[in-house]
């Protein structure tokens, strides 16, 4: 694998974006208000709590329900947040235990904290078994995503804990996508195996998307991408090498050519066009056609290292006539394979780096 170019954390395409290192998981946060009350006063009912009162209540009702408590960050005990957003997200029903926090203001709050903490992981475990015998999740039953997880990031890490990181979305797409970013690139061909095998070994058999990248030394926080690769059944499915930011460029600005988004004359070999969505429902193709003829100028604009929050590349072309801020995107895998022009305009402010 190898592959040119470095990126840095930005949201060059949308407001909605996965950030490399934090596994993206909706997890309901109390408000303002909320959190302006008592906190012992909003506890106090766990100290008469049954765990397994409740859980028959709700397990009769057919009320799913996982607790959750707040510290450094929202946990969900015996569950875990990862294999909430993949096996039972849209399921189950998430309940913030409101009280629970990191900064505890008395002794008492701390007990009534730990206590909460127990009550959520005991009910969550009954929980869980409970919708798991049913059949009800969306995971088989020997599939541990958080243990897996965690192991990977182990690996990662390193010894010193300071050698990479590991990001995980499950919840863009059908194909959960993980993001491996390493200080010694000389790691990498160890990558891949590792990867594919702490996958399967709990249970984790679907296709998983892997974008490898190297860390690079400060300042601040950049990556070069070496290559990509999917797990399947334990054993990783090679990718195609990366290509160079040179050969993107390339590609996307032949695309608009041919495709006849310049002033050029655009293939009058229909084979080798390219239609839009809304092409499709225009109900005269070649009008839809002659329409994008000499709207973007030949020359691209701007690049993205990274293709919707996903390894690839966006390369980005302003109007010739039209919004001075906006322009089109092509996006490409970053193997260069699957390129296409997206519909939504591109704000020209984010691109990672211009080109003129």
């Amino acid at each position: 694998m190898k592959g040119e170019g470095t990126k840095t954390v930005t949201t060059p395409f949308s407001h909605n974006r996965f950030f490399a290192f934090v596994v993206f998981v909706l997890l309901a946060w109390p408000t303002g208000a909320e959190t302006s009350q008592d906190p012992v006063d909003l506890l106090s009912w766990v100290e008469s709590a049954s765990p397994d009162e409740y859980f028959q209540r709700d397990s009769v009702a057919g009320k799913y329900k996982f607790y959750q408590i707040f510290g450094y960050s929202g946990e969900i005990p015996a569950v875990g947040g990862i294999s909430f957003s993949k096996c039972y997200s849209g399921i189950v029903e998430l309940v913030p235990i409101k009280g629970t926090s990191d900064d505890l203001r008395s002794e008492r709050h701390a007990k009534l904290n730990q206590m909460a903490g127990e009550f959520a992981a005991a009910y969550n475990r009954k929980m869980k078994q409970f919708i798991d015998s049913k059949g009800l999740s969306k995971c088989k039953s020997n599939v541990d995503w958080e243990t897996a997880f965690n192991k990977l990031t182990e690996f990662v890490w390193g010894p010193d804990r300071r050698q990479g990181l590991v990001g995980l979305d499950v919840s863009s797409s059908d194909i959960p996508h993980l993001n491996i970013d390493i200080k010694d690139r000389d790691r990498a061909g160890d990558v891949p195996k590792t990867t594919c095998s702490l996958l399967a070994k709990y249970g984790i058999t679907e296709q998983v998307e892997v974008t490898l990248n190297e860390w690079l030394p400060p300042p601040g926080y950049h990556t070069k991408p070496i290559g990509t690769f999917k797990c399947a059944k334990g054993e990783p499915i090679k990718q195609a090498a990366a290509i160079t930011e040179e050969d993107a460029i390339r590609l996307a600005q032949e695309f608009i050519a041919v495709n006849g988004y310049t002033d050029l004359p655009r293939s009058k070999d229909k084979s080798r066009l390219s239609f839009e969505l809304l092409d499709n429902f225009s109900g005269n193709l070649d009008q839809a056609l002659a329409s994008r003829q000499d709207t973007l100028e030949r020359k691209a604009y701007g690049i993205v290292r990274e293709r919707k929050s996903k390894s690839g590349w966006t390369i980005v072309f302003r109007y010739r006539n039209g919004n001075p801020e906006n322009g089109r995107a092509v996006t490409m895998d970053l193997d260069g394979s699957n390129i296409r022009i997206e519909h939504k305009d591109f704000i020209l402010s984010k691109v990672d780096k211009k080109l003129q």
